[in-house]
């Protein structure tokens, strides 16, 4: 069924039932739903997929508005019942609201409506949804949890500008595979997880974007739950080294940090890459565009770019910023490194020759003032 670009607010009592119990689809994005006892009604349905998208979207002043031809008053304005607004259904006494849902639906995107709302904690009915998109809306904090969507694989949360997330909310979804959660505000929150609790309650995760993010740190111990992890996208956040753990996940792919503040990689950076190679040869990373350095501080770093196996993404995009402050590109890291070798061994050797050098008059000073005069 198809009602999108319409101004529907609300149906009917018992609307909903005389539709066809054939009806798989329902497509209704671009309207201005408000709450009602209608929605509860939902759960009769026979729908496997539902669009309501684009809620509440604006108008053109001079857009042309269809008449209607019949004159008399609907039934609506009779028999309707008030309609409720989010705030108050949220006022309700239980703790634990109940969200209705049609026992065979499998797919709902409910994207680009920007609500602006907490997303507290509810009881799911019973269902088989297995993708959910939510993007582009406002839920700024996640609470949770909902109970349950055991069957969830797709989760997007993207672009609700979220700054909180509890460490339960994420029970919603324990069998979810791919997570989108870019472009939020979640370097709020995620620094302080400690002990990977947030994301303890999805081991069978695959792929997350955490990207733009603002995160500036994540804990070793945040990922301790996602062993079955294949891409990890971090790009465009402060992360400035790899301080959480990767070397326990054995499948994955490509890990994106690109865009960040990254410097350089220490030894165990590079160590728990290495490692992920070992058992999985197909693994990448991406770090263009961080300020890198190739110094004599970071030579081990640059020495590790040239020879390691581990296939870089964007090597055309990736620079160093040497210590003269020129930017040496890194397409050949290993014509970079054999520079800084000979930079560095002169430096060394100058330092060498200092330190001797003072030695050498310390010790004549101080048998200067030995001798007799």
């Amino acid at each position: 069924m198809h009602g999108d670009s319409n101004r529907i607010q609300l149906f009917e009592d018992e609307a909903i039932q005389q539709l066809p119990f054939s009806m798989r689809k329902i497509f209704m994005s671009d309207n201005e739903f408000s709450y009602g006892q209608y929605l509860f009604e939902l759960i009769t349905l026979q729908i496997e997929f539902v669009n309501t998208s684009f809620l509440f979207s604006s108008r053109r002043n001079n857009e042309h508005e269809e008449i209607c031809e019949r004159p008399d008053e609907s039934c609506c304005n009779q028999i309707c019942q008030p309609i409720h607004t989010p705030d108050e259904i949220f006022r309700y006494n239980t703790s634990w609201r109940v969200l209705p849902i049609p026992r065979k639906l499998k797919k709902a995107l409910y994207k680009e409506c920007f609500l602006r709302y907490e997303i507290p904690k509810f009881l799911v009915a019973e269902n088989i949804v297995e993708y959910i998109d939510l993007s582009y809306n406002i839920f700024y904090s996640w609470i949770g949890p909902l109970l349950t969507f055991d069957h969830v694989q797709y989760l997007d949360l993207s672009n609700n500008i979220c700054s909180n997330v509890s460490k339960v909310f994420f029970k919603s979804v324990p069998n979810v595979i791919t997570l989108l959660l870019q472009n939020n505000l979640l370097g709020f929150v995620l620094p302080d997880d400690t002990e990977g609790e947030i994301m303890q309650h999805m081991p069978a995760l695959q792929t997350i974007n955490l990207a733009d993010n603002r995160i500036p740190s994540l804990s070793y111990a945040f990922f301790n739950s996602q062993a079955n992890l294949k891409y990890i996208k971090l790009a465009g956040n402060m992360i400035d080294n790899i301080t959480f753990q990767i070397n326990h996940m054995k499948q994955l792919s490509n890990l994106d940090l690109s865009n960040n503040r990254i410097s350089n990689l220490d030894e165990h950076a590079r160590f728990q890459l290495e490692k992920v190679y070992k058992v999985n040869n197909k693994f990448s990373i991406d770090i263009s565009g961080n300020p890198l350095k190739c110094s004599c501080d970071t030579i081990n770093f640059i020495k590790w770019m040239s020879t390691t196996k581990i296939r870089i993404h964007n090597k055309n995009k990736t620079s160093c910023l040497a210590s003269h402050g020129n930017s040496e590109s890194l397409r050949k890291p290993n014509r970079v490194f054999e520079k800084l070798q000979k930079e560095c061994s002169s430096y060394s050797s100058l330092i060498v020759g200092t330190v001797a050098s003072l030695v050498v008059f310390l010790v004549y000073s101080n048998l200067g003032h030995m001798l007799p005069q």
